[in-house]
């Protein structure tokens, strides 16, 4: 009896184990019942198994948020950065008006707009400024009343040199406090090209290493220093670079060209050494591409400044290193290196700069428009830098002869790929200027060569608008599609120019040969 009730106990406990296996929660992936866990009940592992995955989730969510909030506070401290990036530009402007965000709020959000969209516009609209607006020029000068009088006084006064350096001797005072007051006091640009031609003739009359403010003025330039930092006082610019800025401010580039012409045409008779000839050099190309005076104050610019400071620059070389034709290589060869060697780069990004080729092509194409009033050597010189941009060899150097009309239509035949080369664009309009010039002297060419030329012209056309129409296809950047589309579009322009001046000789030549015959 009592075995049968042994053996039944045994069973009864067998069946509840049982039962209490199934129980047991299926297999899943992620959820193994370790040893540790074999005598928790199940529903106790279930639930925290749940748990364990919400705080998971609860983790990954917080860490989402998180990443957010870092994303959005860095995009906030970029936008704010990007504001004040975009304020400094604006108030790097060469006046005194500030910008702010409480007043000129639209005209920022405009620019951050076009910064943050990479609207390729903003490249276009940033200009090069070399001086900033300076109306009064701030210099040392002893109080000398009559000397202020005499800058500021009537004309008739300055007009005799000898009359002025008498004064000068009697009162006690150099040419350099001549300079000095001019820059000072003198806002009509009758006078200070009065002073100019003073200093000139002053300087131009003595003999070498005679007198002692000649030593001076050599000991001030020597290292160019005195220059540099009466260039500065008239507002130009530190940078050894084209900085390229969306705003700038300068309401005396009238005035100022006639400045610049008096202190370099001063310093020039100065230079002893090489190393001051340069200085002079490229500052002289530098205020030459600003962008106030190509645009306000071009003729003046070129006249009264770039050609006698051009033509003096190369006389004084000459008179340094010699005069020879190889000479004047030498010194077409060292204008080149410096306008080869400038780069251009946006206001802000100084690691990213191209090559100045539109700098470059506006000093020489603003040269050419005005080589009449050149000197046989500027003029040499001059032509040797266009080639020397053009890339020719100098045997090829025959830019007088009428011949050159052929250069267009050659230099287009070897354009392969108009959208890669900024460099062609440029030597293309380089060239249009030179055929434009020579065509207001088209009588002088022979008949069969305005015949031919026309004839070259038309193919020239076609090829231009083939590259315009190539723009439209080609996988080339914004920027470059944007500059490459305007320089196309000056050039068929001055095409359309020059075919309108060859229609119209053309007609006139088939009268000419009707009535010979």
């Amino acid at each position: 009896m009592c075995s049968h009730d042994s053996s039944d106990s045994v069973a009864s406990e067998d069946s509840i184990l049982g039962l209490l296996s199934d129980l047991r929660p299926p297999e899943r992936p992620g959820f193994v019942l370790s040893k540790a866990d074999a005598g928790i009940p199940a529903i106790f592992l279930v639930e925290g198994e749940k748990n364990r995955k919400l705080l998971r989730q609860d983790d990954e969510i917080r860490d989402q948020i998180e990443d957010e909030r870092r994303r959005a506070q860095e995009k906030k401290e970029a936008w704010v950065l990007l504001r004040l990036r975009i304020l400094d530009e604006l108030n790097d402007n060469g006046s005194d008006y500030l910008f702010s965000w409480k007043k000129d709020r639209k005209l920022v959000e405009l620019y951050m707009d076009k910064v943050q969209n990479s609207d390729p516009s903003l490249v276009l609209e940033r200009s090069f400024y070399y001086f900033r607006n300076v109306p009064v020029v701030s210099v040392e000068l002893p109080e000398k009343e009559w000397l202020q009088l005499l800058v500021t006084g009537p004309c008739h006064v300055m007009r005799s040199s000898a009359r002025v350096r008498s004064i000068l001797a009697k009162r006690g005072c150099s040419l350099l406090d001549l300079l000095l007051a001019a820059l000072k006091w003198a806002s009509d640009p009758t006078v200070l090209a009065l002073v100019e031609a003073v200093l000139t003739d002053r300087l131009a009359g003595e003999d070498e290493g005679t007198l002692s403010e000649r030593l001076e003025v050599s000991l001030i330039i020597e290292d160019g220093t005195g220059f540099a930092e009466l260039m500065l006082k008239v507002g130009a610019s530190l940078s050894e670079d084209i900085d390229l800025k969306l705003v700038h401010f300068n309401n005396n580039v009238h005035i100022l060209v006639y400045r610049l012409s008096l202190i370099f045409q001063y310093y020039l008779r100065a230079v002893k050494t090489a190393m001051a000839y340069s200085v002079l050099r490229r500052s002289f190309i530098l205020s030459s591409l600003d962008f106030h005076l190509n645009k306000r104050s071009k003729d003046p610019l070129a006249e009264v400044f770039m050609v006698p400071v051009f033509c003096a620059l190369i006389e004084l070389h000459l008179k340094l290193f010699g005069s020879s034709d190889s000479k004047l290589s030498l010194v077409a060869s060292d204008f080149h290196e410096t306008l080869v060697g400038l780069q251009t780069r946006v206001y802000g990004e100084p690691d990213k700069t191209e090559r100045a080729w539109e700098h470059h092509y506006t000093f020489l194409e603003t040269l050419l428009f005005r080589q009449k009033n050149l000197t046989l050597e500027a003029l040499e010189v001059l032509d040797r830098l266009v080639y020397l941009f053009l890339g020719e060899p100098e045997s090829t150097r025959t830019l007088r002869p009428a011949s050159q009309i052929f250069r267009l239509s050659m230099l287009l035949q070897f354009w392969k790929s108009p959208l890669s080369s900024m460099e062609t664009m440029f030597s293309v309009k380089l060239v249009i200027t030179i055929v434009t010039k020579r065509l207001n002297e088209w009588q002088k060419h022979p008949k069969k060569e305005l015949y031919e030329f026309y004839d070259q012209l038309q193919v020239a056309k076609l090829v231009i608008q083939r590259a315009i129409g190539d723009l439209q296809l080609a996988s080339v950047g914004s920027v470059d599609r944007l500059r490459i589309s305007g320089c196309l579009g000056e050039i068929y322009r001055d095409f359309e120019y020059l075919n309108a001046v060859l229609e119209k000789n053309r007609i006139l030549m088939q009268k000419d040969e009707f009535y010979e015959t």
